[in-house]
């Protein structure tokens, strides 16, 4: 099977622009944003009950849709995750927990950033497979592609917006 994600990931300049407000990228994502000012600021984003409970609808949403769309495709949940962790493990973890290092980030934020890629390669290994994946997880890759992290939520469940360090 293809995989997409595997040379897109390792690619990514991860966290090079984050706490970067010099730089204009009003016009990158396509999803709507606005900057978290401080460190403090997103580290407290990042672990806090509403961002998780965004993401974790956001894996509901994909798997009700898998469920009621595709039913056979969607047996393969639990191999496309497994496939997900393994791959981070092995070639992306440790130079997140440089970084994190380096900057003196929290836990929290490893684990977040490791939640949003598991689900981004799972929606990745659908999307060979199947039409009209939600692609939440997709547009969050936008905002680490360029050098950001994605680390809180505002607004409705359903019309709000990320916030990006």
């Amino acid at each position: 099977m293809k995989k997409n994600y595997e040379k897109e990931l390792l690619s990514i300049n991860w966290f090079a622009e984050i706490g970067n407000h010099d730089i204009d990228i009003s016009e990158e994502f396509s999803i709507r944003f606005e900057r978290t000012k401080t460190k403090s600021e997103m580290e407290k984003r990042i672990a806090s009950q509403r961002w998780e409970n965004k993401t974790l609808d956001e894996q509901g949403i994909i798997t009700v849709y898998l469920q009621k769309n595709f039913k056979e495709q969607f047996k393969n949940w639990n191999l496309y995750a497994e496939e997900a962790r393994e791959f981070i493990d092995k070639f992306l973890v440790e130079k997140w927990k440089e970084l994190q290092c380096k900057n003196g980030f929290s836990d929290n934020f490893i684990s977040s950033v490791r939640w949003d890629t598991i689900h981004y390669i799972i929606v990745d290994r659908f999307s060979e497979e199947v039409d009209g994946i939600p692609t939440f997880f997709q547009k969050l890759f936008e905002v680490y592609q360029s050098g950001h992290v994605p680390c809180g939520w505002s607004g409705k469940m359903d019309k709000g917006f990320i916030y990006i360090f």
